[in-house]
């Protein structure tokens, strides 16, 4: 009798737990479905990449040599690893060093690469893709369920399809810390904002801050997410210790970066290795439109193949959209269809990159810092909720302009 009550109970315990796992794959479906399909087509455009244009020597700054592969591993793997990427995979095979601009870039994403370096045999490229991959799929599952949570079903899935299209969004998938950074991120607002955790939500953001140097600036929305609960009796003061996670994050890399090298401050002083400078953001905006209306860039009108073409050409009008956006989040806070803390990071991490532009190409990289302003996207399809024709457009032109991209990236040709 006892034997088959403990039978029982483990049949109950087995059933319960497979209810919960279709529960939260039923709810993850759509974003499930989504990054399959997202990945399926970023996956196969670099097959296609040579027919769009001319294939280029690889222009690779960092002295890492890349596996020998054919045609089909370089379109399949390799394609992801260029620019940045092989930076990001030197890093995890062979370290940090103080002679050759590696502490340019934060070390968890470099960290988990060379964790599953160890699980794929030292293939680190394979590793660096099963890294962002998963990344990517958190994202999705992510961001679908953050705004829902806020908004609804409808505008959770046009947000997630504007984000999955928009033009740089194959950073994702790539060997580059975006997509790491953005599942840290949105995990730590949807544990803030909605499920009420704040320990949860400091551990994401102090991560997010050893992924990128925007993720200690986290502990400003995070801080608003916990003043506007406390107001209303949910949260303690004890909750507030949890913010300090991201600060303290960094100061650990700091610490590290000291101790082994001499100079806590080299994380800083090795952008000028990589042409960047400190500038008041609104110079950075003036320069950006000086040279886009006047000098044109490093290249004018650069020929379609060259692998460097006028990135201001291509950086303002994303800056300009994302400002545009972010205005328009702004009117939708003020009329109480926005969460103020989403507006502060999508305000911090727009302005961000204005403080330390590049030398003659003040907004390099801007596209690929717009991807990770995850509430622009909630902006956009709030818009395209009221005005249709806005959704059309956006589709239209941001899967055109992501195929363009991806086939350039893929025969390396700078895009972000």
């Amino acid at each position: 009798m006892a034997k088959r009550t403990e039978e029982n109970r483990q049949s109950v315990a087995l059933s319960k737990r497979l209810h919960s796992f279709y529960s939260v794959f039923s709810s993850s479906k759509e974003p499930i479905f989504t990054f399959i399909g997202f990945r399926l087509a970023i996956g196969m455009l670099p097959f296609f990449a040579w027919v769009l244009f001319p294939t280029i020597a690889p222009q690779s700054r960092s002295g890492y040599i890349l596996p020998n592969l054919n045609f089909w591993g370089e379109r399949l793997l390799g394609v992801w690893s260029h620019w940045d990427g092989e930076w990001f995979l030197k890093i995890a095979e062979q370290g940090y060093r103080a002679d050759d601009d590696t502490l340019a870039f934060f070390p968890l994403y470099p960290i988990l690469v060379k964790v599953f370096g160890f699980l794929t045999g030292g293939n680190y490229l394979l590793a660096a893709t099963l890294v962002s991959g998963g990344a990517a799929l958190a994202v999705f599952v992510l961001m679908y369920e953050l705004v829902r949570r806020d908004f609804g079903t409808e505008t959770a899935s046009r947000a997630l399809l504007y984000l999955a299209i928009f033009p740089t969004a194959f950073y994702l998938s790539a060997a580059y810390s975006e997509g790491l950074f953005l599942a840290l991120t949105l995990g730590a607002f949807l544990e803030a904002r909605h499920n009420r955790n704040f320990w949860k939500a400091g551990i994401l953001a102090g991560l997010a801050a050893l992924t990128r140097n925007l993720g200690v600036v986290l502990i400003l929305p995070l801080a608003w997410e916990w003043w506007r609960q406390w107001r209303e009796g949910r949260q303690g003061f004890k909750d507030l210790l949890p913010l300090v996670f991201p600060p303290l994050a960094l100061a650990s890399w700091l610490a590290y970066v000291g101790a082994n090298f001499g100079n806590p401050f080299l994380i800083f002083q090795v952008q000028t290795n990589w042409n960047r400078r400190f500038s008041l953001p609104w110079n950075t905006v003036v320069d950006a439109l000086r040279i886009f209306f006047t000098q044109r860039g490093l290249d004018g009108f650069a020929p379609p193949n060259a692998f460097w073409e006028d990135p201001t050409l291509i950086d303002l009008p994303f800056f300009g959209l994302a400002t545009l956006l972010l205005l328009c989040g702004f009117w939708l806070t003020y009329k109480k269809l926005m969460p103020f803390s989403y507006m502060i990071f999508a305000t911090i991490g727009l302005v961000f990159p204005l403080f330390s532009p590049a030398q003659r190409v003040p907004l390099l990289s801007f596209p690929r810092f717009a991807l990770i302003l995850f509430p622009l996207f909630i902006v956009l399809a709030h818009l395209s909720g009221r005005w249709r024709f806005l959704h059309h457009t956006y589709l239209f032109s941001a899967a055109m302009l992501l195929g363009v991209f991806l086939a350039r990236f893929a025969n390396w040709y700078w895009i972000s």
